[in-house]
């Protein structure tokens, strides 16, 4: 479940949701061409019941995507390998560009050494923890959003993360929606959905 902490950026509403036929319309294809591309992966999609179901702000960040070429860069520090299995399975290239570390030392090379949209840190690491990752970057970076993934919203690491800056809480455990929640609250029309997964 996706909460919030005291955030500078205000949440945006989940845009409306297209059928089949609405998407065909607004990119002017075929609703056969639709659903084989939904089938393929090659257009974001999201399956409610049996049926196929796509969000606006995800078609224009896919269509954005495919003009410009330019994925988001996202971090994701967490020392769980189930964790990261299902960020690497929920975004995908070439829409998103993920990088990976188990502990918070990695992290803190990876921001060193990159540029990143979006980072998710897990509190609990090996090393340095997420608190600690979170308080140096904003020393260094006061922009870049952070997403604070955790199942002791209550500890003393939360706590002292709250300190350094506003960010959004993912409560473990989460799935896939949750995921994308939180990309698109802090990057507004972005980040493409798949198909719903199943909570870890």
């Amino acid at each position: 479940m996706l909460s919030l902490i005291t955030i500078k950026r205000g949440l945006k509403e989940m845009s409306e949701l297209y059928t089949v036929k609405e998407l065909a319309q607004y990119l002017k294809f075929n609703p056969t061409t639709i659903v084989r591309m939904a089938s393929r992966g090659e257009i974001p999609a999201i399956k409610v019941g049996r049926q196929l179901r796509f969000d606006k702000s995800q078609i224009d960040r896919w269509l954005f995507t495919r003009t410009t070429g330019k994925p988001l860069n996202i971090l994701v520090a967490d020392d769980d390998d189930v964790i990261v299995k299902l960020f690497c399975a929920s975004l995908k290239e070439p829409l998103y560009r993920l990088t990976t570390a188990s502990n918070g030392q990695q992290a803190l090379q990876h921001l060193q050494n990159g540029n990143f949209d979006l980072v998710f840190l897990d509190l609990s690491m090996p090393v340095v923890d997420g608190a600690e990752v979170f308080g140096r970057l904003r020393m260094a970076d006061k922009q870049t959003p952070v997403a604070i993934m955790t199942g002791y919203p209550d500890s003393e690491l939360f706590k002292q993360a709250m300190g350094y800056g506003p960010f959004v809480v993912i409560n473990k455990p989460f799935n896939t929606s949750d995921i994308l929640t939180a990309v698109n609250s802090y990057l507004g029309n972005s980040s493409p959905q798949e198909t719903i997964t199943n909570k870890l």
